[in-house]
């Protein structure tokens, strides 16, 4: 079997749930195999190796590519194209309309959905989640914590062991923006080389930007002898109130390696959205059918918009990690 028919397969193969996953994984891992399933371009040739992930993986880029070969061993894929949202998320959201322990069964969220938070509303986002995949809404839906995995169930079925989320959603709403914003493929933080040089101002000015309250910085160690190039990524810890950045693990993401990182078409997606909405004026309508039109049949996760009308044009942030997620910020109508 040739490489493209292979990604093509796990595409469509029964997929195996986070939480299974999970239960042996570091869920940074499984975010790495995420990427390397879902991120794979089924028109690269033959020979070219699968992409790896671009960021947060260190070593565990290892773990995750012999996680991939015993998942392809066993005939089980980690996407499916057809059910986009099904499935829940080991390090997202796991929406159920009815309870059922992940830990006693792996058919346990063969009726779930879910993704990556998109709001900081947990609740809202797996109402969200339910809809788009054709999916009855939570009836009386609760937001917790368990094993390190956040549920949205009905109230009345939820788990003892449970925990109550204990931070504000504005909070939570916030440290997605600036995560967003850091690791944005569009003018952000991955949409150029950064290192020890720059890192630290550019977080800083990010945080007060956004008008984050009580956030650090913090350069994390150096990557040797793993390290992939001079130029490092960001990320956040939202526990801590940290924003971080890895030096020397990346190469200049302006340089198109669809053969080494992503699949090319995500380098489509970040130069559409830079010329119809970054360099021009628009309202959130009309750049949210920008991104509907760049995103076209491409896997990705739902778009966000956040309308606000101190604002005088929309701006955009691109995630891409797994999958694509955007965000979209921005007055109801422009002023240019």
């Amino acid at each position: 079997m040739k490489d493209h028919e292979l990604m093509d397969a796990l595409r469509t193969t029964r997929r195996v749930p986070d939480a299974v996953i999970a239960r042996g994984v570091d869920r940074h891992a499984l975010g790495a195999l995420r990427d390397g399933i879902i991120m794979t371009d089924r028109n690269q040739l033959d020979t070219i190796e699968a992409p790896r992930r671009g960021r947060r993986l260190g070593r565990r880029g290892m773990a995750a590519g012999a996680l991939g070969i015993v998942l392809i061993g066993s005939g089980a894929a980690y996407a499916a194209y057809s059910q986009w949202y099904v499935g829940g998320a080991a390090d997202g959201l796991t929406c159920m309309t009815t309870w059922a322990d992940p830990l006693d069964s792996e058919h346990a969220l063969d009726g779930s959905t879910g993704g990556p938070p998109l709001t900081g509303d947990p609740v809202a986002d797996c109402q969200r989640y339910q809809q788009l995949s054709g999916k009855p809404a939570i009836l009386d839906p609760v937001a917790f914590t368990r094993s390190g995995q956040v549920f949205v169930v009905p109230r009345e079925q939820a788990p003892t062991d449970g925990q109550a989320l204990v931070t504000d959603p504005a909070d939570r709403a916030a440290a997605i923006r600036l995560d967003a914003a850091l690791e944005d493929w569009i003018d952000g933080g991955s949409s150029g080389c950064f290192t020890r040089a720059n890192a630290v101002p550019y977080m800083a000015s990010e945080i007060k930007r956004l008008g984050m309250v009580g956030w650090t910085t913090k350069v994390m160690p150096d990557n040797r002898p793993y390290e992939d190039g001079p130029c490092g990524f960001f990320d956040t810890d939202p526990a801590t109130r940290t924003a971080r950045f890895f030096p020397d693990r990346v190469t200049d993401p302006n340089i198109r390696r669809p053969d080494k990182d992503v699949a090319g078409f995500v380098y489509d997606v970040r130069d559409a959205l830079r010329s119809g909405i970054t360099s021009r004026c628009t309202s959130t309508g009309e750049a949210e059918a920008v991104v509907a039109k760049a995103l076209g049949t491409q896997h990705h996760w739902p778009t966000t918009v956040v309308v606000d009308d101190q604002a005088k044009c929309a701006s955009v942030d691109l995630q891409v990690g797994g999958s694509m997620q955007i965000w979209i910020y921005g007055p109801g109508a422009a002023k240019p």
